[in-house]
């Protein structure tokens, strides 16, 4: 089954600064377990998490698509 374009223009900005601030954690959570006094393997696995939620979002968000909506549950964008 094709993607179709499900999501207007302001669906698509919401999950791509959706995806960017969720790799921007990713990050985050990567140097807390790289430079903190106590590392944890949570940092890792949140980093992990947080980045394979960030690239599905602009993975949306570049393709305009929605999963929740091909799925044809209601989002409000």
């Amino acid at each position: 089954m094709p993607m179709k374009c499900n999501i207007d223009r302001r669906g698509q900005q919401l999950r791509g600064l959706w995806g960017v601030l969720n790799l921007v954690l990713a990050g985050v959570c990567v140097s807390m377990y790289l430079f903190s006094s106590w590392p944890n393997l949570y940092w890792i696995i949140s980093a992990v998490l947080l980045f394979i939620c960030g690239a599905f979002g602009i993975f949306e968000s570049y393709f305009s698509w929605c999963a929740l909506r091909a799925m044809k549950f209601k989002t409000p964008f």
